[in-house]
């Protein structure tokens, strides 16, 4: 436990002192909202309110995402990863916690920010709902992006995967499943953002529950179980 508890206030203490850079990320954040309030509210008028608060709260869960993915890769091709294995604590949940610190701060912060924009959207929110649905929407992400992050161990460069990856979950982020054309659910519904960012904001705002979401955690779960496995067995039995 005290290796989790050092792994969290690591985390939240990176992101704690790069101030400049939560600075930049709430810019971006609030930027991207405003645009889409207008866009939506041009095209549906009032109703136009609803898509938008969707947008702000995906984009909430979509900006304080884990990076543990991209650490990962960066520790595998830099020759450094091992050293987390001299540690008692399993890498997995080093960067489980790692990034949970990092994240709960980002949330926090943009969260504050977003009450006042709700209030004025008159949007109700779900507060008692609040954090299982973070943290619903961060532990999807983790395994999510940790899965693209262990393939490292077998091409290096990863830098691709999650380019493209993001590209996906900004779907979901930005369009809201309610005003997708019939021929693109089909599509949409089994993107990565649905479960990602979709059912959590929409677990906040309207209540929804659903399945899906966990079964899509046991998907992921056992699908990095078995890459995590094989890619660390390769690392200690060949070097690389």
């Amino acid at each position: 436990m005290r290796g989790i508890g050092a792994a969290f206030l690591k985390g939240l203490k990176e992101y704690y002192t790069s101030r400049t850079y939560l600075l930049g990320l709430l810019m971006n954040f609030l930027l991207f909202g405003f645009i889409f309030i207008f866009f939506w509210t041009t095209v549906l008028g009032e109703k136009g309110l609803e898509a938008a608060a969707y947008i702000f709260f995906a984009q909430l869960l979509f900006f304080s995402s884990p990076r543990s993915g991209r650490t990962i890769t960066k520790e595998i091709l830099k020759g450094t990863y091992d050293q987390r294995l001299l540690k008692p604590v399993h890498p997995l949940i080093q960067f489980f916690f790692e990034d949970l610190g990092k994240s709960t701060m980002i949330f926090l912060l943009f969260f504050a920010v977003l009450i006042p924009i709700f209030f004025v959207l008159n949007v109700s929110i779900n507060f008692l709902i609040l954090f299982p649905a973070f943290m619903l929407a961060y532990t999807l992400s983790f395994l999510f992006y940790m899965i693209l992050g262990t393939f490292a161990f077998w091409v290096g460069e990863t830098r691709y995967f999650f380019w493209f990856s993001g590209k996906l979950v900004l779907t979901n982020v930005l369009l809201p499943r309610e005003y997708v054309p019939g021929f693109f659910l089909p599509i949409y519904d089994i993107l990565p953002g649905k479960f990602i960012v979709y059912y959590p904001t929409k677990m906040v705002l309207s209540g929804l529950f659903s399945v899906e979401p966990l079964l899509y955690f046991l998907f992921l779960l056992i699908i990095l179980r078995i890459i995590y496995h094989y890619g660390e067995r390769k690392l200690t039995v060949y070097g690389g």
